[in-house]
């Protein structure tokens, strides 16, 4: 075999790899309820080890509670989120409360990051009539979940891995807690569960996202449709 074929097949190889590597399907790691001072900072250490960002959906109150971590988040170049002011069910909010609690989240998400966009995912995604019609009429959604760990029922890290696994996919979108109520009040099995998962999922054909997801809507253009017609 000549010199010049063996250079031809070598190139094609490297071509097909480098390929290969970009075309990897990705997954998105995305965290609720925090910032937490006893478990958001353990997190951000795993994800700093394998060299992975994630979205933190976060509440107002907890971000007033915590500046300085949700700060420390965003500076390790994680992307900032709305998880509302609080976690209290969607349902007991008037129209003009929710509208007030999603907006004060997201001026204290700007002016901590300065992100012109911020996400939204509803608490417990639960999305009621007035969150409808306020995300619609703002052209706004909210963020779901594919891969859910059920980490508010279960910190045992294997447990958690075994109710993420059977929902991998391409483009998935991972939903953990770094902080919140629930399983005796820790997230230290949300922590081991990531520092096995990213791994795991690696050696499974799957890379994790660097930006956040902004593909798997609960709104669909019908349902904003119909808000539009009912308010027309």
């Amino acid at each position: 075999m000549s010199l010049m074929v063996i250079a031809i097949l070598g190139l094609a190889f490297l071509a097909i790899n480098s390929h290969g590597a970009e075309d990897r399907p990705l997954i998105y790691l995305t965290y609720d309820d925090g910032p937490d001072p006893r478990f958001t900072p353990q997190l951000l250490d795993v994800l700093a080890k394998h060299k992975v960002k994630a979205t933190f959906f976060m509440h107002g109150a907890t971000i007033i509670a915590h500046p300085e971590l949700a700060g420390e988040v965003h500076q390790q170049g994680h992307y900032l989120a709305n998880h509302n002011y609080t976690h209290a069910r969607p349902d007991t909010f008037s129209p003009s409360e929710m509208k007030d609690a999603i907006e004060r989240t997201d001026d204290l998400i700007r002016s901590i990051s300065g992100q012109k966009t911020v996400l939204y995912r509803a608490p417990f995604l639960d999305i009621t009539a007035e969150i409808k019609t306020y995300l619609c009429s703002t052209g706004r959604n909210s963020v779901s979940a594919d891969m859910i760990g059920i980490d508010w029922d279960t910190q045992d890290p294997d447990q958690i891995i075994k109710n993420l696994l059977p929902d991998l996919a391409p483009d998935a979108v991972v939903l953990l807690h770094d902080a919140g109520v629930g399983a005796d009040g820790t997230r230290m099995g949300t922590v081991k569960a990531t520092d096995t998962l990213i791994p795991l999922l690696r050696s499974k054909g799957y890379e994790f996202a660097d930006h956040s997801p902004n593909h798997r809507w609960q709104l669909t253009i019908e349902d904003c449709s119909d808000v539009q017609k009912a308010a027309g």
